[in-house]
């Protein structure tokens, strides 16, 4: 399995958190988040880190494959 957008979606969603949020937050443009949430594009594990640690959750959270790809 791979990164899952739709649990980002669902816990953006139950936090209250946009995308303009989430782009403030880790300091990047909206429209990267934009393509991070779109299944077209590829999101790096960097990302996922900065996501995750912006959320305060853990990476398996929105990727249960995240500790054998990233040990």
């Amino acid at each position: 399995m791979a990164f899952n957008r739709k649990n980002l979606r669902q816990y953006m969603k139950g936090k209250g958190i946009t995308q303009d949020n989430l782009a403030r937050l880790i300091g990047r443009d909206i429209r990267t988040i934009r393509r991070w949430l779109s299944p077209k594009h590829r999101i790096s594990p960097k990302a996922i880190d900065q996501i995750c640690r912006a959320l305060s959750i853990d990476p398996e959270t929105l990727d249960p494959d995240w500790v054998s790809k990233n040990p």
